[in-house]
């Protein structure tokens, strides 16, 4: 997918409308992993987000999107932060090469909180999305405080069900009956416990 030129509105400020941008993303908690820097997302980033969200990638996720709806996605997500005190992080290695991103986020319909994650062609394969997803689920769990994460995922998306069943998410089939008779019947959902373990029955009753 080639995003071609920029947008006039998807171009990064300058001058003191870029430095104000920056005081909001300092705000934006900073992760670290063994190989990976989870980060605030900028405009910078935009690219290869449609990179991701307007191809194949994201067949998934209800994809390929088109422009408008992958600014509009990528904007929602930026939103979160501020709305809900979690959102998207932007996933790089050590040396600055962003990978893809990692969310957490409520969207439209969603009853929960949702762990999710999206990376670009060439970061497949090298375990990144698990190394990420882990850290943003722990992140949203245990400072934020969250109780459990959800990850909605297409039947049919087997590696996205991988990273959910390796970093230890369980298949939570009670969930899964908002779908029937949807257009999203056939998805899964994996519920992401605190690292420690499930919580408490008490908690687990007041999640629902």
């Amino acid at each position: 997918m080639t995003l071609g030129a920029l947008k006039p509105w998807e171009r990064p400020e300058t001058g003191k409308p870029a430095a104000n941008a920056a005081r909001f993303q300092s705000l934006i908690p900073v992760l670290e992993t063994e190989r990976l820097i989870l980060r605030a997302p900028i405009m910078e980033d935009f690219p290869a987000f449609a990179e991701i969200e307007m191809s194949d990638r994201a067949i998934y996720m209800g994809g390929p999107l088109n422009r408008e709806d992958t600014w509009l996605d990528f904007t929602q997500c930026l939103a979160s932060w501020m709305l809900n005190g979690y959102g998207m992080w932007s996933v790089t290695t050590k040396d600055g090469a962003l990978q893809g991103f990692v969310t957490i986020v409520r969207g439209y319909e969603d009853l929960e909180p949702e762990l999710g994650y999206f990376f670009r062609a060439e970061a497949e394969g090298k375990g990144y999305a698990s190394e990420a997803a882990k850290a943003a689920r722990d992140f949203g769990i245990d400072e934020i405080g969250v109780g459990s994460l959800v990850s909605y995922i297409d039947g049919k998306n087997a590696a996205s069900v991988n990273v959910a069943a390796k970093i230890g998410g369980t298949r939570d089939r009670a969930s899964e009956q908002i779908f029937e008779g949807t257009d999203y019947t056939g998805d899964v959902v994996y519920r992401h416990w605190p690292k420690n373990g499930r919580p408490d029955v008490a908690l687990e009753k007041a999640l629902g």
